[in-house]
């Protein structure tokens, strides 16, 4: 989805730009300490919805940092992001 938004350069000056409305999705592992919760691992992911396969993937690769019995578990989020084009 394309759009036109202005923003300032410099004092008083506008520019008129051209981005795209990006949809990604982020996973993130997340290391469960009781009250105390820190994100361990993040990945995007372009164009699809990470399946159980890439959940499966990114919960080994962090619990090889950490011994067997830490606790971990997963968020899947859906952001958008503005990407600027080029003009032609």
């Amino acid at each position: 989805m394309e759009f036109e938004v202005k923003r300032k350069v410099k004092k008083e000056v506008e520019e008129t730009v051209v981005v795209d409305l990006q949809k990604y999705y982020s996973l993130r592992v997340i290391r469960d300490m009781g009250s105390d919760k820190k994100c361990v691992y993040e990945e995007e992911f372009i164009g699809y919805i990470p399946d159980e396969q890439d959940i499966a993937e990114a919960i080994m690769k962090t619990k090889d940092k950490y011994n067997t019995n830490v606790k971990l578990f997963v968020s899947i989020n859906e952001n958008y992001r503005f990407v600027e084009k080029e003009w032609q």
